[in-house]
């Protein structure tokens, strides 16, 4: 499973968890969103879309090909 913006399909990239000194609750008051996509019209000034697991679309990444036939 990945994540894709709801609006426009762009695969969406996980903020990550943040600095080691940071417990989870703390990340969680200070980043952005969950998951980010470069975007031409971001408000924020790096540049970047962000987005909350509620707010992003789920879809099945396809499977990769093993290549040969059995």
């Amino acid at each position: 499973m990945s994540k894709t913006c709801a609006v426009c399909g762009k695969q969406l990239e996980w903020v990550g968890s943040g600095p080691e000194w940071m417990n989870s609750y703390q990340w969680d008051a200070v980043k952005a969103g969950d998951y980010f996509a470069k975007c031409d019209k971001a408000s924020h000034p790096n540049g970047n879309c962000y987005f909350w697991k509620r707010d992003a679309q789920e879809t099945l990444t396809p499977a990769k090909s093993e290549g040969g036939a059995a």
